[in-house]
């Protein structure tokens, strides 16, 4: 038997003053943000494990969660008109969120043969989801999640896996209050409505072992997915209180303050693609004690675009990634060297009137090279993106929006830097003492 427990408090106070100039170098305007946020997590889980015979073992447990965010956020103009700071309009801008959370699971773990292992499981979940503040609205949920995996151990080296499962997505409180992007001159309305991504995961997998490390494993998977988590436009459209989506307004709002864009669900939609990790030995290269990791991913994701009503890909989401890394041990002078590169696809954003590309050109280069030649103490001397890789933003605007396939402006903006390129030089210790 085993009793888990999880408490968590967080906390975070936001300023931020964004000035503007004229032409001619004088102050036009000051903007201000404030922003706080309180959330926290309390979590306890029971499991008790039953081994009943005939190959059979058996799992049952429960779990009850309660968190909470709490968001305000409050914005001044100052136009330099001698009125001094004036308060922004934005809708939803303070708002709690609160989720009462509990499920029921058992599992049965079943040693069919010494080579096949069926393991059948069903889950269910029910959650009460209250917002308060500035929206104001509470849902309950719940959520049947039946599991099954199957595993063939068909030969000494190599096993076949298949597993059919449903899931469902933990929500992002930060979803539910509104937020400003000034550098972007763009707004996200919070979204009391959303709801978490439902999806039925069919996964098979081979795992082949050779030699005493070497492993690969190759999987394809095809993802149903209910209620897509996407950018959706919502409107107070015919003078309502609250927001909705857009296409359901009866006429488009005539004040363009009164559209916004939020997280929301934006139907069904589909994941496919084929995944790959493998770890080899390079001794039989002549290179001892070293070692040559590569994982990847390649997918192909489908959803119906609320806006033009064609098929795309998720938001966010990259056709393809990979990574490879290389790392050597020299116990003779008690180093250890290496290195790890990395790339990913093109990555898209989607708004009412505005489409995201992300470009992330050449790839991650990382090294570094340990040392324990202080007993009880590892050095580690590393180097990250040393060819400093250039990263693209290119915005495409639609007037009025993307439905109608008409560009008003694009936007490109190169950075080598930043997060994603940024020459990163650093020293580690750790050890024990």
């Amino acid at each position: 038997m085993k009793v888990l427990g999880l408490y968590r408090d967080f906390g975070e106070d936001q300023s931020d003053q964004f000035d503007f100039f004229g032409p001619s170098g004088a102050l036009v305007g000051e903007r201000r943000q404030m922003r706080s946020t309180e959330g926290g997590e309390r979590v306890g889980r029971g499991v008790l494990t039953w081994r009943a015979g005939g190959g059979h073992t058996l799992e049952f447990g429960g779990e009850t969660a309660f968190n909470f965010l709490d968001t305000a956020f409050d914005i001044t103009f100052d136009a330099q008109n001698g009125a001094g700071p004036q308060p922004v309009r934005l809708p939803v801008a303070n708002a709690r969120a609160e989720e009462v959370r509990w499920e029921a699971f058992v599992t049965d773990i079943w040693n069919v043969t010494p080579a096949i292992t069926l393991e059948t499981g069903f889950t269910y979940e029910a959650s009460t989801i209250k917002q308060t503040g500035d929206a104001q609205k509470e849902r309950e949920l719940s959520y049947p999640k039946p599991r099954l995996v199957g595993s063939w151990q068909a030969t000494e080296n190599d096993q076949f896996r298949l597993s059919i499962e449903r899931d469902v997505s933990q929500l992002d409180f930060n979803d539910f209050a509104s937020s400003v992007d000034v550098r972007d001159e763009n707004q996200q309305l919070g979204n009391a409505d959303l709801e978490p991504e439902k999806s039925w995961q069919t996964r098979l997998e081979w795992d082949r072992r050779f030699g005493e490390r070497g492993a690969l494993t190759i999987g394809v998977f095809h993802d149903e997915i209910e209620d897509v988590d996407d950018t959706l436009a919502l409107a107070f459209c015919d003078g309502d209180v609250f927001a909705k989506p857009l296409r359901s307004c009866l006429l488009f709002p005539t004040d363009p303050r009164d559209v916004f864009d939020a997280v929301g669900n934006i139907g069904d939609g589909t994941s496919t693609g084929v995944d790959v990790s493998a770890t080899m030995p390079l001794d039989w290269l002549g290179i001892p004690r070293s070692e040559l990791r590569l994982s990847g991913e390649l997918q192909e994701t489908e959803v119906t675009d609320p806006v033009t009503g064609e098929k795309r890909r998720f938001r966010f989401a990259e056709d393809w990634e990979y990574e490879l890394s290389f790392r050597q041990e020299l116990p003779q002078w008690s180093l250890a060297w290496g290195f790890e590169t990395d790339q990913e696809s093109s990555a898209y954003e989607y708004r009412l009137a505005e489409e995201v590309k992300l470009i992330r050109q050449g790839h991650h280069v990382d090294v570094f090279l340990e040392t324990t030649a202080i007993a009880g103490i590892t050095l580690r001397f590393g180097v990250s993106n040393i060819t400093a890789p250039t990263e693209s933003r290119v915005r495409t605007f639609f007037d009025p929006n993307r439905a109608s396939g008409v560009v008003d402006e694009v936007w490109t903006r190169k950075q080598k830097g930043g997060p994603y390129g940024t020459r990163v030089f650093s020293v580690r210790a750790s050890g024990t003492f």
